[in-house]
Formats: C-alpha cells, structure tokens, sequence
C-alpha cells in the first residue's frame, strides 16, 4: 500500500539535508518534501504513517560479512567472554546436552584472554566428546581448533600430514602428531563445509538470521568468502524467494568459482529475488589479532616477524587480470600495510596494460594503512571498507602486539576521510556484532573493552560514520543511484530508529534501537521503545 511516512526526522543522507515527508509506492520512493508536496502527488488510497518523533535513514548497507557463516553461527556457542578453559568446556558441554548427536559449534574464542595467549585444543575439546565433532572457530576465521573425533573421522589429518600453502597445523609438542589447532588454508576445509561437518540445518535458521539482519537495519548483506555450495543455496533460496533482504555474494577466487560466474548470468546482471554475485573475494593475508596480517614491519617482541603473504605478486596480478577480464569487481583482504600495498603495486602493474576506469576495488579490514597509501588507493579509486570493530574488540590487543603508535592508528577513519576517500564500515559478522550502529559507535568514540580511547585523532563524526553504513557503502556495491540515501526514484530501503545518532551522547550511538526497517516497501516491525 502507497505509504507516507512523516512527523519524525527523516534524514537523507543526501549532503546532510532532512525532509519534512517521503511517500513509498511500489517499492520505491516516489516523492520527498514537505507534507502537502508529498500529499498532492500520492494516490487516495494513500496510508499515513506517523513516526512519533522517530529517526529514519536509508536501509544499512554492509559491505563486508558472511550471511551463510551467520546462519550456521545462530545456534552456535557464543565464547567471546571466556577468559578460561573452564567456562569454554562449560558452555560446549551444555551444548552438548541439547543435540547430543550433533556437532557442536562455537564463534568468537579470542585466543588473547586465555591462559598464554593459546587457543583451546584437541585436549581440551576432548573433554566435551570424542564420538561427535567439534569445532571452533577463534575472532576471525583465520585459525580454529577441532576435537580428536574431527581430526581423525573428518578432516583426516595424521602425523604425516603436511601445512598446507599459506596454513599451519598444530602439532603436540616434540612430535608431528596434530593437536587439533588449524591456522589459514589449514582451517578451510571446515569453514568452508560446516554444512556437512557439523551436519548443520541451514534451512532451519536461514529466516531468523534474515531477521536478525533487519532487526539491526540492514537491507544489504554480503555473503564474502562463500562457496561453490553455499552458492547454490543461496540460488535456491532465491528460486522459493525466501530471501527478506538483498545478498551480494563474493566467492573466493578460482578457477571454479570463474566458471560458476560464468554460466550465472542471471545473477551477474543484477539481483534475481534478491540474490546476485558481485565478484571475487581475494585473501592476501590473515587476521591482525592472531599474529597473522602481513606487516612492513615487525610485531612487538616477535623478533623479525611481521606475517606473511598469501599470494605472490605475480599470483594478484593474475588474479586482479582475470577479473577485469571477468568484468567482476575484487573484495582483497588487507589487514596489514604489507599486503594493503600488494594490492595498490599490483593493481598498478596490471592497469599499465590493461586500462579501466570501473573496476572500482574494495580493500577489506584496512587495519594498518600509511599516508602514501591512501594517497594511492585516492587515485586508483580502491574502496576501503574498514573493519572498525576491531578497535572496540581487539585494540588493547593490537598495542600490545604493534605498539602505541600503529595500535593507536589501527582502523584508520579520519586519516581515510581526510584523503577524500569513500570510507564504508563493514561489520564482519559474524566475527563481531551484526549491528552496523555498532560499528558507527566504534568509529566515533574508539573506545577498548577496556575503556581506553584508541587514537583520538582518527574518531570520526557521527555523519561521516553514517555515510559509511549508507551512501558511501552504496558506491562500493556499485549501487550509489539505486540505494544509500532517500531520494526520488531510488529504492524504499529505510530504517526507523527511536533515537536520532546525530542529538544523542555518542557513547549510547550503540545502544540506539531499531523501530522498523522497510525493504522495498515492505515494512518490518519490531517491539522497541521511543524512549
């Protein structure tokens, strides 16, 4: 039913203008202005809607998760606040109590708070079940742990098993025996198939997760890093059109997922039920937290350490030809300067031979950037879509491990925004909160878990902040004149808030609810107070 929404703040994110009224018809939103404007050009059978003095913006757009890893995390144990082996045990093995036959998944072990830094093995594990497996996966899913049961029966790894390129298996100490520790390409046989693994009912919390999306205002989701598999779930999901919100898929890049592109054309050329592929996501190297992002310079106390590559120069510039080749955009995960400046050296390299003015490339997480880079990722326009959660979860962890100067200047959003640059915040669900007003909160005040301010000089204002879940994000899907921001003919993708970001104390930016979120025009309620 055509809608006019009114008496509330309507917030444009169009060069920070507000309108007094917008009318939604058919998904789309057919006219701004003042009321009696709005009014004269709706239908009779237009309905009011009456916002209370409530805050609207454009639908929230992420520009880096993983919906399909979201889902299969849904049900799964949550460790993010265990200091102890203890209360991990505790947890899984309650778990354990509700699906005894099952598998049994937990997110969020941060491998920092436990005793020695060391993330749970085999050992511990064990001690939950050895006749199902078990998995867990640390703050990114960059390293992870398995019981003995998944060692041997599904990933089939023995003492004369090898690291693979680019990972690492545990190992017990004084032996080449597995210890059930898996970092990098190690890991990925169990990321990537959790399905089958942990024999996960995806379709049992496929529309609750959808849900949860809403629920923090997003109308856009990614699917990065997917597979094959979970592409053609997504495909199917679409066909039953049982897709509430709009997912942009990036598998990894390969020579199977060039060919899945290839003969996708349906979902290549735009959104088909809400489904399309975007492009390729390419790794270039691991997680800051974990001691695995790729740094110019050394970690603290670590020596000559500084991580490492996981391509060659000659394998990005392969990769960053065929896409263009492809016509398909890259997503490059850059945590550290390292491997940021492989992408900006190759991308130059390949563009000598091969111009292109829409490529339009998004460098993921951007954790540690230098000023010469930025002013590269300017010219080359390379999109940064910065992983500013980190800040809040890991930025006492990140001083430790690179000292006050580059951990003060981690997720750097100011310096971004000073060089002209499109800043989009990414949530990175599920290895951190889905909420993208969260990731606002974290670029705007940089505060720990501890309660320390992160680099003052890199907090950024509440608007640019919403520019970058907004707008800003929009351009990096290459969507800036369909969705972003509330204007005439663009999509009726919306968000009401019961509190405006821009008048509240910054600190309670996070704590803002969401009243409802409208995707193309269908509006999605949820129980929250004004107050």
């Amino acid at each position: 039913m055509p809608t006019i929404y009114t008496n509330g703040t309507i917030l444009t994110m169009e060069n920070e203008s507000e309108v007094e009224a917008i009318l939604v018809q058919d998904g789309i939103i057919a006219k701004i202005g003042t009321l009696d404007e709005v009014k004269q050009n709706a239908p009779t059978d237009v309905k009011l809607h009456d916002l209370k003095g409530a805050t609207m913006l454009p639908g929230f757009i992420d520009t880096h998760g993983h919906i399909t890893l979201s889902t299969q995390t849904y049900k799964a144990c949550n460790l993010s606040e265990c200091n102890t082996y203890e209360q991990i045990i505790e947890i899984l093995t309650k778990a354990k109590e509700y699906a005894p036959e099952e598998g049994i998944l937990a997110y969020a072990c941060d491998h920092n708070q436990l005793p020695n830094s060391v993330h749970p093995t085999a050992e511990i594990l064990d001690q939950v079940a050895t006749d199902i497996p078990i998995a867990v996966l640390g703050t990114s899913a960059h390293i992870g742990s398995v019981n003995s049961f998944a060692l041997k029966n599904l990933l089939n790894i023995t003492a004369a098993t090898p690291d693979p390129p680019s990972g690492k298996i545990g190992r017990i100490k004084g032996t080449m025996e597995p210890n059930g520790y898996l970092e990098g390409t190690a890991l990925f046989p169990v990321v990537n198939d959790l399905n089958n693994f942990l024999q996960l009912h995806i379709f049992d919390y496929i529309e609750a997760t959808q849900l949860e999306y809403l629920r923090n205002g997003v109308t856009t989701a990614q699917d990065g890093a997917t597979t094959s598999t979970n592409i053609s779930l997504f495909k199917m999901l679409a066909e039953e059109n049982k897709l509430l919100i709009d997912v942009v898929a990036y598998p990894n890049f390969n020579a199977e997922s060039r060919e899945l592109v290839d003969h996708s054309p349906e979902y290549t050329n735009g959104y088909n039920n809400h489904y399309r592929l975007g492009g390729y996501t390419v790794v270039l190297d691991g997680a800051l937290q974990s001691k695995l992002a790729w740094l110019t310079r050394p970690y603290e106390d670590s020596g000559y350490y500084s991580g490492h590559a996981h391509c060659t120069n000659e394998e990005v510039e392969a990769i960053i030809q065929a896409a263009i080749e492809d016509n398909q955009q890259i997503q490059v995960h850059c945590h550290g300067d390292a491997s940021a400046e492989q992408l900006i050296y190759s991308y130059q390299k390949v563009l000598e031979s091969t111009p292109t003015t829409a490529f339009r490339p998004v460098m993921l997480h951007c954790q540690i950037l230098k000023d010469e880079q930025l002013e590269a990722m300017k010219e080359l326009d390379i999109v940064p879509s910065v992983f500013v959660g980190q800040v809040y979860y890991m930025g006492d962890t990140h001083v430790k491990n690179l000292g006050e100067h580059r951990g003060n200047n981690i997720s750097p959003i100011q310096a971004i925004i000073n060089k002209g640059l499109p800043v989009t915040l990414n949530t990175n669900s599920p290895m951190s909160n889905i909420n993208p007003l969260f990731a606002v909160w974290a670029a705007v005040n940089r505060v720990t878990k501890t309660g320390n301010i992160l680099g003052k000089h890199q907090q950024c204002s509440v608007y640019e902040a919403l520019k970058a879940i907004t707008i800003n994000a929009a351009y990096t899907y290459f969507e800036e004149d369909t969705k972003g921001s509330i204007k005439e003919g663009k999509i009726a993708d919306l968000v009401i808030l019961n509190k405006n970001p821009l008048k509240v104390d910054p600190m309670e930016i996070k704590d803002i609810q969401v009243l409802e979120t409208i995707k193309n025009g269908i509006n999605y309620a949820f129980l929250c107070s004004l107050n």
